[in-house]
């Protein structure tokens, strides 16, 4: 991102307007003689103290403003620029002035950093969210409570595998190069963690476009593929609520299955139930996470799990034990300490509406294998 020496300014501005920092007196403690100059680095050091955190581009956009001819940085004059959020410089000599009062748009510099987009990256950013738009508007959902269930505090930030998670339980599953995409974008409070989903919402949720659809735009065939698609999904869950596993195993490599062909991390969705980190959540929180993580079941199926995996605490699963034996389709848990043991494949094969042969069926299989052999 190119450095802005009124961007960078800008955003320490709004940043001490938000934390009600006096950032003069930092000054101070490095100017015992009161010259109203300190050195490069202990402008940046002090810089430091107060948290900001400043590329060397940005640095030197402020050594570019704020520099003497010997080689100090003026701090006064940089302080005077800062202070202009909260007040005017000689306000005492013109008791009459309007000072403009702090509102919340001031700190949304500080709150916001966005990383500046080359035109190729804006074109491909902006059929993304046409896609998105395009897909609330059809299918008439909002997708703001998708990513509220998350964000518990309310701050319009989750992580980024939450937002990856919500992405994809409401059908939209981009390239890993189109999140990157998204989540450069997004990710704009200043860390590697956090995106900003209200500003995404902002983006492609709009009640108008959801309500207020102009009539050239509902055209027969989009009726027509909305009705069909949730048509196929009728009956997709007529299917999954009739279906009755064998056995544990089963429902066990239904889900392998699944996960494998999918890349599905299910300790994603379930850890954020439990809090206190125990490997147990209850049977309610357990069947949102498999909702949520595309792995739907049966009644049949979930009562069987439930019971097997079920916790000391009435009402609880053991839901890492689950998840462990899920990923064996992966890998092995604990196989660091045992480096010789030889893991066989986990089962992914199942026996949904297999039936056994009879007793004659069997014996002509049993001579065809004979004469084959």
């Amino acid at each position: 991102m190119q450095a802005d020496p009124d961007d960078v300014l800008e955003r320490i501005r709004s940043m001490t307007v938000m934390k009600r920092i006096r950032i003069t007196e930092f000054f101070y403690d490095f100017d015992k003689l009161r010259k109203g100059v300190v050195t490069k680095d202990q402008f940046r050091r002090i810089l430091s103290l107060l948290g900001f955190t400043l590329t060397d581009r940005e640095y030197k956009s402020l050594e570019n403003r704020y520099l003497n001819n010997d080689g100090f940085m003026n701090y006064v004059k940089f302080c005077d620029d800062i202070d202009s959020a909260f007040t005017l410089k000689g306000i005492d000599k013109d008791p009459m002035i309007v000072v403009k009062p702090v509102e919340v748009s001031d700190t949304l510099p500080a709150r916001r950093k966005r990383i500046e987009l080359d035109e190729a990256s804006k074109k491909k950013l902006f059929d993304i969210l046409q896609m998105a738009a395009k897909l609330v508007q059809t299918q008439r959902f909002h997708m703001k409570p998708f990513f509220q269930a998350f964000d518990t505090t309310q701050s319009g930030f989750v992580s980024k595998w939450q937002f990856a998670r919500v992405l994809a339980q409401v059908g939209l599953k981009p390239t890993q190069e189109t999140m990157n995409l998204l989540l450069k974008y997004y990710m704009n409070k200043g860390n590697l963690d956090e995106v900003n989903y209200a500003d995404f919402v902002n983006d492609v949720d709009k009640p108008e476009d959801i309500y207020l659809i102009e009539e050239k735009d509902v055209s027969l065939k989009t009726v027509t593929q909305v009705l069909k698609k949730q048509e196929e999904n009728r009956n997709k869950r007529h299917q999954i609520m009739n279906r009755k596993p064998k056995d544990l195993e089963d429902v066990l490599a239904l889900i392998r299955k699944k996960v494998k062909e999918e890349r599905i991390r299910l300790s994603e969705f379930l850890k954020d139930f439990d809090k206190l980190n125990s490997g147990a959540i209850t049977i309610s929180k357990f069947r949102i996470g498999l909702n949520m993580a595309t792995i739907e079941l049966s009644n049949a199926e979930f009562d069987l799990l439930c019971g097997y995996f079920a916790a000391e605490t009435d009402g609880k699963v053991r839901w890492r034990d689950f998840v462990n034996s899920i990923d064996e389709v992966f890998t092995k848990k604990g196989l660091e300490t045992m480096p010789t043991l030889v893991v066989e494949p986990a089962r992914t094969a199942t026996k949904y509406g297999f039936l056994q042969p009879s007793e004659q069926d069997a014996a002509i299989c049993s001579r065809i294998l004979d004469k084959l052999a």
